[in-house]
């Protein structure tokens, strides 16, 4: 599985397990190769849509490097040390509900 998969199962598993479920969306940039993938989180579900082309119109938008990526999901990193050193970053709208979907998650 790739990593932007791995990512959707890990927000996807993360969600089911909270209160809090309301829909959201976001894109991913992964800088350096410059590939963009679309997140939707429903109640009920994570969807995805990697290779997209640029951001979502109006959503936050995640920032890391496909390193980062890999060591989030190999919990050899958490969200709030990538943020720190500024490896991992979120901006435009509704930041905050994206910043804590992926600190819980990771």
């Amino acid at each position: 599985m790739d990593d932007l998969a791995q990512l959707q199962h890990r927000l996807d598993a993360t969600r089911r397990n909270r209160a809090d479920k309301e829909p959201m969306a976001f894109s991913l940039v992964l800088v350096g190769p410059g590939l963009w993938a679309h997140y939707h989180l429903t109640p009920e579900t994570v969807e995805s849509h990697a290779h997209a082309v640029g951001p979502l119109e109006g959503h936050a938008v995640v920032m890391t490097h496909p390193a980062v990526l890999r060591a989030l999901l190999r919990e050899k990193l958490t969200t709030e040390e990538a943020t720190e050193t500024g490896l991992f970053a979120v901006s435009g709208n509704d930041v905050r509900p994206v910043q804590k979907a992926f600190d819980a998650t990771f």
